[in-house]
């Protein structure tokens, strides 16, 4: 190895590793760092020897800083500019990227994420590739379904929805983590479910109470709880299908983000997001969702959380019209009609599953 190179590349990494931690509070500082890493990361040759330590401490700096840029307007594409470093031929460097990538998935670049890496499994399996970097390439695919299962995809592949993402994936990821919550959250969300103002948030109660249906009983009574609350909402959007098609008009719903106060903001996620606290309130306030000191989640028991799923549904529960809910049901929401009508249309599918 040149000497001057070391040194040289030493120094480099020292400038950068002194810039992050002095002006990581400028405002995209930090991003504009990363894009700088992925930029160098794609520019080196595929089969540099005398890069590959910077090569590996540019990604390795890459995943530390990840989190403090997620509120980035362009914080999706990083996923994608740093999977141009397959290119480099080195195991550990692809290991890298790839788990990279998978670190930096969002709703909002998954599908293009999915489409790269089955593109690149396809020309190594066609070509003289090795077999482990195929096997590391299935496995990041794997990855990728596990962050975004079917259960969630198909709201991200439809436009229409891509106000709901955030909450769907904000629930998501606390379940992910708390597996064993899953029975006292779909109880805590089936009496809380009344609480909730808005669209967005309504949207991923209904989209949790589902995925957290695993038995007969619960997937029954979710499909008669979602029916009853929503009974008004969907029987005023089969009126307004009706129309639609008497008139020849397009069956079309979507609604600018306007409608649902998201509101786009700095690099630094100073926006605001109601959703978020709407999601918070509910989970941590009518839920009675608490962070354990591990980072886990734990729901604090008390007569009404710690009943079974089935004496929640010994019951089908109705609106008060003071209830939050009622308020989002009588707006009129036909967005939100067509998500909770899929909804129930999967429900009815599990249901059929079990006979």
């Amino acid at each position: 190895m040149n000497m001057d190179s070391s040194a040289s590349g030493e120094s480099l990494q020292a400038i950068q590793r002194c810039a992050l931690s002095s002006l990581s509070h400028v405002p995209g500082f930090t991003f504009a760092i990363a894009r700088a890493y992925c930029d160098t990361l794609i520019a080196l040759p595929p089969q540099s020897s005398i890069q590959i330590s910077s090569v590996v401490l540019m990604l390795d700096r890459l995943k530390q800083i990840r989190m403090t840029m997620v509120d980035h307007p362009e914080f999706n594409d990083l996923a994608m500019d740093v999977l141009g470093a397959l290119a480099n031929c080195n195991f550990s460097v692809q290991k890298r990227v790839l788990n990279l990538a998978v670190s930096l998935l969002t709703p909002g670049n998954v599908n293009n994420v999915l489409q790269l890496l089955k593109n690149e499994l396809d020309l190594a399996a066609t070509g003289d590739i090795p077999i482990e970097y195929q096997q590391m390439l299935e496995e990041a695919i794997r990855e990728c379904h596990s962050a975004f299962p079917e259960s969630i995809m198909q709201f991200i592949l439809n436009p229409n929805y891509r106000e709901f993402i955030n909450c769907i994936s904000y629930i998501k990821e606390i379940m992910d983590r708390n597996p064993m919550l899953r029975s006292q959250l779909l109880i805590g969300i089936l009496r809380a479910i009344r609480h909730v103002r808005s669209s967005p948030v309504c949207a991923a109660t209904v989209w949790a109470i589902s995925v957290c249906s695993q038995s007969l009983l619960e997937v029954r009574g979710s499909i008669d709880t979602i029916s009853c609350l929503f009974e008004d909402l969907l029987d005023r959007r089969d009126m307004e299908k009706v129309i639609l098609e008497g008139v020849g008009v397009d069956d079309e719903c979507t609604l600018p983000s306007d409608n649902y106060g998201v509101k786009d903001g700095d690099a630094q996620g100073d926006h605001l997001k109601p959703w978020l606290m709407e999601m918070e309130e509910l989970l941590f306030v009518h839920i009675w969702l608490t962070q354990q000191a591990d980072g886990s989640y734990a729901i604090a028991s008390s007569s009404e959380s710690s009943s079974s799923s089935e004496d929640v549904y010994l019951f089908v529960p109705s609106l008060d019209h003071t209830d939050n809910l009622e308020f989002l049901v009588q707006s009129g929401d036909m967005l939100l009609a067509d998500f909770v009508e899929n909804i129930l249309s999967k429900l009815v599918k599990k249901a059929e599953e079990f006979h």
